[in-house]
Protein backbone atom coordinates (compact mmCIF):
# COMPACT_ATOMS: atom_id res chain seq x y z
CA UNK A 1 0.00 0.00 0.00
CA UNK A 2 1.72 3.01 -0.96
CA UNK A 3 0.42 6.10 1.57
CA UNK A 4 1.13 9.53 2.26
CA UNK A 5 2.75 10.32 5.79
CA UNK A 6 0.55 10.27 8.28
CA UNK A 7 0.02 11.76 11.94
CA UNK A 8 -2.38 10.09 13.83
CA UNK A 9 -3.20 11.69 16.99
CA UNK A 10 -5.71 10.61 19.99
CA UNK A 11 -7.86 12.85 22.04
CA UNK A 12 -6.58 13.86 25.18
CA UNK A 13 -7.86 12.65 28.57
CA UNK A 14 -11.23 12.94 29.46
CA UNK A 15 -13.07 12.29 32.29
CA UNK A 16 -14.24 9.20 31.59
CA UNK A 17 -10.92 8.27 30.89
CA UNK A 18 -9.68 9.23 34.31
CA UNK A 19 -12.58 6.85 35.65
CA UNK A 20 -11.50 3.82 33.30
CA UNK A 21 -15.50 3.95 31.68
CA UNK A 22 -15.51 2.22 28.47
CA UNK A 23 -16.44 5.47 25.83
CA UNK A 24 -17.22 4.42 22.39
CA UNK A 25 -19.94 6.43 20.57
CA UNK A 26 -20.76 8.26 23.92
CA UNK A 27 -18.58 11.19 25.55
CA UNK A 28 -17.23 13.10 28.07
CA UNK A 29 -15.61 16.31 28.34
CA UNK A 30 -11.52 16.51 28.12
CA UNK A 31 -10.45 16.84 31.79
CA UNK A 32 -7.24 19.72 32.53
CA UNK A 33 -4.92 17.05 31.99
CA UNK A 34 -6.63 16.35 28.87
CA UNK A 35 -6.39 19.83 27.92
CA UNK A 36 -2.49 20.04 28.74
CA UNK A 37 -2.06 16.95 26.92
CA UNK A 38 -3.87 18.08 23.62
CA UNK A 39 -1.79 21.29 23.90
CA UNK A 40 1.77 19.20 24.26
CA UNK A 41 0.66 17.35 21.06
CA UNK A 42 0.19 20.22 19.34
CA UNK A 43 3.72 22.06 19.99
CA UNK A 44 5.02 18.11 19.70
CA UNK A 45 3.33 17.92 16.39
CA UNK A 46 4.39 21.65 14.90
CA UNK A 47 8.40 20.89 15.56
CA UNK A 48 7.42 17.90 13.24
CA UNK A 49 5.71 19.44 10.15
CA UNK A 50 8.31 20.04 7.38
CA UNK A 51 7.49 24.32 6.51
CA UNK A 52 6.03 24.48 2.95
CA UNK A 53 4.46 20.64 3.05
CA UNK A 54 0.53 20.97 3.13
CA UNK A 55 -0.84 18.77 5.47
CA UNK A 56 -4.58 17.53 5.82
CA UNK A 57 -6.13 17.79 9.11
CA UNK A 58 -9.03 15.33 9.71
CA UNK A 59 -10.75 14.32 12.96
CA UNK A 60 -13.39 12.36 14.54
CA UNK A 61 -16.57 13.97 14.95
CA UNK A 62 -17.03 13.43 18.42
CA UNK A 63 -16.24 16.08 20.65
CA UNK A 64 -13.53 14.68 22.50
CA UNK A 65 -11.29 14.41 19.14
CA UNK A 66 -12.78 17.92 18.05
CA UNK A 67 -11.65 19.72 20.99
CA UNK A 68 -8.21 18.32 21.19
CA UNK A 69 -8.04 18.50 16.95
CA UNK A 70 -9.18 22.98 17.81
CA UNK A 71 -6.04 22.98 20.25
CA UNK A 72 -3.98 21.24 18.10
CA UNK A 73 -4.92 23.03 15.06
CA UNK A 74 -4.91 26.61 16.77
CA UNK A 75 -0.84 25.75 17.58
CA UNK A 76 -0.34 24.32 14.06
CA UNK A 77 -1.89 26.80 11.98
CA UNK A 78 -4.59 24.28 10.61
CA UNK A 79 -7.88 24.11 10.25
CA UNK A 80 -9.22 20.42 10.93
CA UNK A 81 -12.36 18.56 8.82
CA UNK A 82 -14.52 15.92 9.77
CA UNK A 83 -13.86 12.45 8.73
CA UNK A 84 -16.67 10.14 10.29
CA UNK A 85 -15.11 7.45 9.41
CA UNK A 86 -12.14 8.34 12.19
CA UNK A 87 -15.30 7.91 15.08
CA UNK A 88 -14.84 5.26 17.83
CA UNK A 89 -16.12 1.85 17.94
CA UNK A 90 -19.42 1.46 19.19
CA UNK A 91 -19.01 -0.37 22.52
CA UNK A 92 -23.09 -0.65 22.42
CA UNK A 93 -23.91 -2.06 26.31
CA UNK A 94 -20.59 -1.42 27.37
CA UNK A 95 -20.63 2.14 26.92
CA UNK A 96 -20.08 4.16 30.25
CA UNK A 97 -19.30 1.21 32.42
CA UNK A 98 -16.21 0.11 34.02
CA UNK A 99 -14.72 -3.18 33.80
CA UNK A 100 -15.92 -4.45 37.08
CA UNK A 101 -19.43 -3.21 36.20
CA UNK A 102 -18.56 -5.34 32.59
CA UNK A 103 -17.62 -8.49 34.19
CA UNK A 104 -20.44 -8.51 36.58
CA UNK A 105 -23.07 -8.45 33.80
CA UNK A 106 -20.98 -9.97 31.08
CA UNK A 107 -19.01 -12.65 33.35
CA UNK A 108 -15.28 -12.95 31.89
CA UNK A 109 -15.78 -10.66 29.40
CA UNK A 110 -12.35 -8.70 30.63
CA UNK A 111 -10.15 -11.76 30.59
CA UNK A 112 -8.85 -10.93 27.00
CA UNK A 113 -8.85 -6.98 27.14
CA UNK A 114 -6.74 -6.89 24.33
CA UNK A 115 -9.52 -8.24 22.33
CA UNK A 116 -12.64 -7.70 24.81
CA UNK A 117 -13.75 -4.66 22.41
CA UNK A 118 -14.66 -6.97 19.46
CA UNK A 119 -17.03 -9.20 21.49
CA UNK A 120 -19.68 -6.85 22.82
CA UNK A 121 -23.22 -8.51 22.07
CA UNK A 122 -24.37 -5.28 20.24
CA UNK A 123 -21.34 -3.27 19.47
CA UNK A 124 -19.05 -2.51 16.20
CA UNK A 125 -17.95 -6.04 14.79
CA UNK A 126 -13.98 -6.05 13.79
CA UNK A 127 -14.60 -6.52 10.44
CA UNK A 128 -16.65 -3.41 10.39
CA UNK A 129 -14.27 -1.07 12.17
CA UNK A 130 -11.23 -2.49 9.86
CA UNK A 131 -13.58 -1.66 6.70
CA UNK A 132 -13.50 2.15 8.02
CA UNK A 133 -9.87 1.87 8.12
CA UNK A 134 -9.24 0.88 5.36
CA UNK A 135 -11.70 3.45 3.40
CA UNK A 136 -9.83 5.79 5.36
CA UNK A 137 -6.40 4.75 4.58
CA UNK A 138 -7.41 4.35 0.60
CA UNK A 139 -8.83 8.08 0.10
CA UNK A 140 -5.87 9.86 1.12
CA UNK A 141 -3.82 11.70 -1.22
CA UNK A 142 -1.54 13.57 0.47
CA UNK A 143 0.38 14.18 3.63
CA UNK A 144 -2.61 13.91 6.26
CA UNK A 145 -2.76 14.45 10.06
CA UNK A 146 -5.83 12.98 11.91
CA UNK A 147 -7.06 13.00 15.06
CA UNK A 148 -9.21 9.60 16.55
CA UNK A 149 -9.51 7.95 19.19
CA UNK A 150 -7.97 4.67 21.20
CA UNK A 151 -9.18 1.10 19.93
CA UNK A 152 -10.24 2.81 16.46
CA UNK A 153 -6.30 4.03 16.39
CA UNK A 154 -5.18 0.72 17.09
CA UNK A 155 -6.80 -1.18 14.36
CA UNK A 156 -6.09 1.97 11.60
CA UNK A 157 -2.03 1.02 12.70
CA UNK A 158 -3.09 -2.60 12.36
CA UNK A 159 -4.57 -2.44 8.84
CA UNK A 160 -1.86 0.21 8.13
CA UNK A 161 0.92 -2.84 8.47
CA UNK A 162 -1.37 -5.05 6.82
CA UNK A 163 -1.95 -7.39 9.39
CA UNK A 164 -5.28 -9.30 10.26
CA UNK A 165 -7.25 -9.64 13.22
CA UNK A 166 -4.73 -11.54 15.01
CA UNK A 167 -2.67 -9.10 14.52
CA UNK A 168 -4.07 -6.58 16.84
CA UNK A 169 -3.12 -7.67 19.84
CA UNK A 170 0.66 -6.58 18.79
CA UNK A 171 0.35 -3.15 18.39
CA UNK A 172 0.72 -0.97 21.12
CA UNK A 173 -1.91 0.90 22.56
CA UNK A 174 -0.84 4.44 22.42
CA UNK A 175 -0.92 6.74 25.31
CA UNK A 176 -2.31 10.56 25.46
CA UNK A 177 1.21 11.80 25.58
CA UNK A 178 2.59 10.63 22.76
CA UNK A 179 1.19 10.71 18.53
CA UNK A 180 2.50 8.55 15.79
CA UNK A 181 3.88 8.70 12.52
CA UNK A 182 3.03 6.43 9.69
CA UNK A 183 5.33 6.17 6.95
CA UNK A 184 6.98 4.19 4.62
CA UNK A 185 5.21 0.76 5.66
CA UNK A 186 6.37 1.85 9.66
CA UNK A 187 5.35 3.25 12.81
CA UNK A 188 7.46 5.88 14.70
CA UNK A 189 6.38 7.18 17.93
CA UNK A 190 6.39 10.49 18.78
CA UNK A 191 6.91 11.31 23.19
CA UNK A 192 5.36 14.88 24.17
CA UNK A 193 6.93 14.01 27.57
CA UNK A 194 9.83 16.48 27.01
CA UNK A 195 6.73 18.81 26.25
CA UNK A 196 4.85 17.83 29.52
CA UNK A 197 7.78 18.44 31.50
CA UNK A 198 7.48 14.11 32.24
CA UNK A 199 10.14 11.45 32.30
CA UNK A 200 10.35 10.30 28.24
CA UNK A 201 10.78 6.72 30.14
CA UNK A 202 8.02 7.08 31.89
Amino acid sequence: MNLPPIYLLRHGETDWNREDRRQGRKGSDLTDKGLEQAHAMGHRLAGELTPGVHWRFQCSPQSRAEETARIVGTICGLVPTIDDRLIEISMGSWEGLRWPEIDARWPGASADKQRAHFRIPDGEPYAEVEARAQSWLDSLTGPTIAVSHGVFGRVLRTVFLGLDQEGFASIEGGSQTEFFLLVDGEIRTISCAPVLGQDPQH
